[in-house]
């Protein structure tokens, strides 16, 4: 039974400040203290009917959108059920008192920002205010619908907007130091800032969260578009949904903040919390804290200090690979922690770190909450997009949104990173594509492959088995194993000294029953593969080694048989994977046994509906894909020429259905690959399959040179199996393969593939559905939808080659795998650079991509003549390469051109033209080389 007192030790066990002098008040209400009143907890006591007090409730620390809340409970050891009841009861009166207590409290604080709103002074957009606002000039925005107070207090309203009107709920007062604060007790849920005017038929409108982003991005815009300003991540989802209910046909762009100190906040947390006294290396980042990483939040006592002064001379690394590893506090104490990235549903990178002292057990989750809110709010109100800054060397400096940009760099770069966020979200919904700079989220895993050759089976020219193995006394082993009384015969033997001569004879060896078993056994089910040092175990289904069969069986039992007339052999090409049952069973072995699983009707809707729900409830897609799995079980070893790619946010059931439905069709001729046995240079595991689910298996820097090997792995006829320890040999390839992502690029794909069916999955459903699903896969689902795919499946025209259908997740997905030559072709035929797309020299067409390359990050632009190949092949058909004379800049000589779009009736001859055009396109490479340069200050 929980008491204050160990409540309170369990909150400073976990990190939380000393508690108020006046005590812990359990009173059921939410209740702050410690620095910045960041610590909280909302606790109630009850006397039970023995007397004893026991105390419940809830307490945490809040940091950015987490209040890491830790809860106490009551055990059912505590109070009785009819206890337990009243207490129930009492707090839902007490939370009903307290919901009426806020609201009360939230009006009084909506009626004195009115007041304090009436009180400071206006002034229009561009206008110089009576009373300057430090904070404005610092963040170098002008004042918009806020106003200034005497003492330079920024007030920015903050309302409740609907169709039905706007109201004043409370404002953000920000300071000349910039510390900002908010009318206390306030409701500040859903409460928002706009700036400028929200049309009813607005195409766009631009979602931030603090004033001087919203500020920046006005002036970047030139106020074509309204901002709405929601103060905070966590209430970009509640913002967005007003906007959404009012605006159905406004596309909403979230210009995000990048929370992206991960390892630093984690860093933070294990030196303070858990008292590591050293620089923590994570990911090769030495992640250096000071005294201003602790006092901004109030946090750095002098116990603190200290701490971080013997860490500025220690070092210590953390793998953050899922993996357990120990740290040392500076008490001594055992700290075990288990960092690992990891991706939420939305698909947004996050660090978790679960840490265990010998008193403590807690899940440290850092995320990147502009990013993570942001996307999830787009991704619940629909018609959205998200986009972030993206700085040219951030360093260690806490930047995070486009005002920091603005700020650090110029106005210029906030405008040159928002133009194609804008002009993207102005497309048509078909046509939009994921915005800004998601290089860091689109690490996606990726697939390494084997190499196939051809299997065949024993021909009537291959060589003659091979002689008889001898005995040490040279007699046939034939003669040894005839009878099975038989031993091994005698050796002569010199005669003893005095030379009479007469040989002595060594005693025969007996052989017991379990020997000749032995021998009877192997006769029976071991098969001697010619050519090599292995038998195929019939029994077992597998192929040993005979040094090892030896092991199992004893040298003189494997000796016996190896001579044995019984004794079967087969040729090494002879060894085949047949599940189309072709192959001679006298003249082969077949690795292939018949499926263990046997079609049922019965039930497998749930499962029907699953995979429905994973082709995005597309009825064509859903046909497609049940054609693909059922062809090969209609007809065993049928190779499929395709595969599918799916991919999307974790949770959707992609794993619940391939691998504990289908793979389980195929049983031992399915399996699951990952980065283990892609990456090893041993791949047995590709033996005997005709089914395999590839979970992850790639990672971003082997997404091009990989790309072969799949293809190769998709649609090769044969592959060569490479055994550790064993030789290499050939089995015919009749895998079929589906890879599962939950990456934004699972797969670098050609623009012309026609190998991969693409499915980016929706998110998941409810808990209950897939509760269902998995008692229908227990209950006999599988046998009942093996039996729906080969008896109400119908083939039609599907055949292994038929062709995948084209859909919008694999056109993103290529467009993701371009080359930075191609995706610089693409913005500039597009219209998405400064740049016209005309004719010009094949030199002043580098220089323009070598700026771009500037500008997007490219850090190493390929040459020019690779540049060349890869314009060239993304302009097949528009772009024509040709050596013509001509003029520019007064320098008359032969260039390599490339010609765009035909020749006008008006210009005289082709140098006329390609001079024209090119003089053209100087001009604007000129701008273009200097538009974007931080202004001289």
């Amino acid at each position: 039974m929980a008491t204050i007192d160990q409540v309170v030790t369990q909150m400073q066990t976990h990190g939380l400040p000393p508690i108020p002098a006046n005590g812990i008040v359990c009173d059921g209400k939410s209740r702050r203290f410690g620095p910045k009143k960041k610590a909280w907890y909302k606790l109630t006591k009850i006397t039970t009917k023995t007397g004893s007090e026991a105390v419940y409730g809830v307490f945490g620390y809040w940091r950015g959108t987490d209040n890491g809340a830790i809860g106490v409970s009551l055990g059912s050891d505590e109070v009785d059920v009819e206890e337990m009841a009243a207490v129930r009861q009492r707090q839902e009166e007490a939370a009903r008192r307290e919901a009426e207590r806020i609201a009360e409290i939230a009006q009084l604080a909506a009626n004195r920002a009115r007041m304090q709103w009436d009180a400071a002074s206006d002034v229009a957009p561009g206008v110089t205010p009576k009373t300057p606002s430090a904070y404005l000039e610092r963040k170098r925005v002008e004042q918009e619908t806020a106003r200034i107070t005497d003492d330079g207090t920024l007030l920015v309203p903050m309302r409740r907007y609907s169709r039905d009107g706007v109201k004043l709920v409370g404002l953000q007062k920000i300071k000349p130091d910039g510390s900002k604060l908010f009318n206390k007790g306030m409701d500040k849920v859903g409460a928002a800032c706009l700036l400028g005017k929200l049309p009813a038929d607005a195409p766009l409108l631009i979602m931030a969260e603090g004033y001087a982003t919203g500020g920046s991005i006005r002036l970047a815009t030139k106020r074509d578009f309204p901002v709405m300003l929601a103060f905070d991540a966590g209430n970009l989802i509640h913002v967005a949904q007003q906007v959404r209910r009012d605006f159905p046909g406004t596309h909403i762009l979230f210009a995000a903040d990048d929370d992206w100190q991960l390892k630093k906040r984690l860093a933070k947390r294990l030196v303070k919390d858990f008292k590591i006294a050293a620089t923590i290396v994570m990911d090769g980042d030495a992640e250096i804290l000071t005294e201003r990483d602790f006092s901004d939040d109030g946090e750095c006592d002098a116990a603190l200090k200290k701490r971080l002064e013997a860490a500025a001379g220690t070092q210590v690394e953390l793998a953050v690979d899922g993996t357990e590893q120990i740290l040392l506090s500076e008490d001594g104490e055992r700290v075990r922690i288990t960092p690992a990235w990891k991706k939420d549903e939305n698909g947004v990178d996050y660090l978790e770190a679960d840490v265990r002292t010998d008193r403590v057990i807690r899940t440290l989750k850092l995320e990147n909450a502009g990013i993570a809110k942001a996307t999830a709010a787009a991704r619940t109100v629909g018609n959205a997009s998200v986009v972030w800054p993206s700085f040219a060397d951030r360093g260690e400096n806490k930047w995070t949104d486009f005002n920091d940009l603005h700020v650090e760099q110029s106005l210029d770069a906030v405008v040159a990173q928002l133009e194609a966020a804008i002009a993207a979200a102005l497309q048509s919904p078909k046509d939009r594509k994921k915005l800004n700079d998601l290089a860091a989220y689109e690490e996606a895993e990726h697939l390494r492959s084997s190499v196939v050759p051809e299997s065949a089976s024993r021909r009537e020219d291959s060589p003659a088995p091979p002689v008889a193995e001898t005995q040490s006394d040279g007699a046939p082993a034939g003669d040894a194993v005839a009878d099975s009384q038989a031993s091994v015969a005698p050796v002569a033997e010199a005669s003893s000294a005095g030379g009479k001569g007469e040989a002595k004879k060594k005693p025969k060896k007996e052989y017991g029953q379990e020997h000749w078993d032995k021998v009877h056994r192997l006769e029976d089910n071991f098969v001697l593969i010619y050519g090599d040092d292995t038998a195929w175990d019939s029994e077992n289904r597998v192929i040993i080694k005979i040094n090892h069969l030896r092991l199992a069986f004893g040298s003189d039992a494997v000796k016996f048989w190896l001579n044995s007339p019984k004794r079967r052999m087969v040729n090494k090409d002879c060894v085949v994977f047949d599940p189309t049952l072709q192959a001679d069973p006298d003249e082969t072995v077949n690795l292939f046994d018949g499926f263990k699983m046997k079609p049922k009707r019965g039930k497998c809707d749930k499962i029907v509906e699953l995979l429905l729900h994973l082709c995005g409830n597309d009825a064509e897609v859903l046909a497609w894909v049940l054609r693909w799995i059922a062809y090969p079980l209609q007809n065993p070893g049928a190779k499929m020429r395709t595969s599918i790619i799916m991919h999307g946010d974790e949770g959707s059931g992609k794993n619940l259905f391939w691998e504990n439905v289908v793979a389980k069709i195929y049983g031992e001729y399915g399996g699951v690959i990952g980065n283990a046995q892609i990456e090893s240079q041993f791949n047995e595991w590709a033996s005997k399959k005709l089914f395999f689910v590839a979970d992850e298996v790639v990672t971003r820097n082997e997404l091009r040179q990989l790309k072969g090997k799949l293809k190769h792995m998709v649609t090769g006829e044969v592959i060569m199996i490479n055994p550790k320890g064993m030789t290499e040999r050939a089995e015919a390839n009749h895998m079929n393969f589906v890879f599962l992502s939950n990456e934004l690029q699972p797969l670098a794909l050609d623009k012309t593939d026609r190998r991969y069916l693409v499915l980016w999955t929706p998110p998941k459903r409810d808990e209950s559905f897939y509760r269902e699903v998995s008692e229908q896969i227990r209950n006999g689902g599988i046998e009942a939808f093996y039996h729906y795919l080969l008896h109400e499946v119908p083939m039609d025209d599907f055949t292994e080659h038929t062709k995948p259908l084209v859909t919008e997740a694999k056109v993103k997905l290529i467009a993701l795998g371009l080359t930075p030559p191609q995706r610089f072709y693409r913005e500039w035929s597009g219209g998405f650079l400064p740049l016209p797309f005309v004719c010009c020299s094949a030199m002043q067409l580098y220089h323009a991509f070598c700026r771009w390359c500037h500008l997007n990050g490219e850090r190493f632009p390929v040459t020019q003549t690779m540049f060349g190949r890869d314009v060239e092949r993304a302009g097949s058909g528009t772009l024509r390469r040709r050596i013509i004379k001509y003029d520019l800049g007064n320098d008359v000589k032969q260039r390599t051109v490339y010609l765009v779009g035909d020749q006008p009736e008006d210009k005289s001859s082709l140098s006329q033209w390609v001079e024209d055009a090119s003089g053209t396109f100087e001009t604007y490479l000129k701008k273009y080389r200097h538009v974007y340069d931080q202004p001289n200050e």
